[in-house]
């Protein structure tokens, strides 16, 4: 493009997957990449004020309260798999304690589709915690974890058999068309 440095313009190599991809952007306040005194490119410190989140308070709520908890890719995963094993449900039981995402009646179990991150899997790379409000987000993620052994706890004591399902264990069809079957015919 034959730009000069001080355009405040730079072109990033972004190697993914053996594709080089080439992007043009721009070396400003908001930009999370940064140069160095040697010229290299470098992400700021996690201290950082431009770290921070770049989304105003009234757009990162927004944005927040689009998150669904029903009707998950996940969850639609596990009802189609049920359904090709022949197996007839009712979703989000609202009689029950929990709400749980599918209800088997005839067999009398429930079934949770948790995911990682909101349910705190434990020992999963997807149980993240966020570094900005950390106190605040543990309280809250704790918080649905604790709920969730409650309303399970509360299941089986009314008869319900229990059965959780977590985002990463649903890769595997395989693996969890076997566990479904050892839960509902078990």
């Amino acid at each position: 493009m034959g730009m000069k440095p001080s355009s405040g313009l730079f072109c990033c190599a972004i190697r993914r997957k053996g594709v080089r991809t080439f992007s043009l952007s721009a070396t400003t306040a908001s930009s999370p990449l940064r140069r160095s005194r040697s010229g290299r490119l470098r992400r700021p410190a996690k201290d950082d004020p431009c770290m921070r989140d770049r989304l105003t308070k009234e757009r990162r709520s927004w944005n927040m309260s689009r998150i669904r908890g029903k009707d998950t890719a996940p969850e639609r995963i596990v009802r189609s798999l049920l359904h090709r094993m022949g197996y007839r449900f009712r979703l989000h039981g609202k009689k029950l304690p929990g709400r749980p995402d599918i209800v088997l009646p005839k067999h009398k179990t429930v079934v949770f589709v948790h995911g990682c991150f909101w349910h705190r899997h434990r020992r999963c790379r997807r149980c993240t915690t966020p570094k900005h409000r950390r106190a605040w987000w543990l309280k809250k993620l704790e918080g649905n974890a604790a709920r969730d052994r409650i309303q399970q706890r509360l299941l089986r004591k009314l008869g319900w058999r229990v059965v959780v399902l977590w985002q990463c264990k649903l890769r595997d069809a395989v693996g969890l068309e076997k566990c479904l079957r050892v839960q509902l015919d078990g």
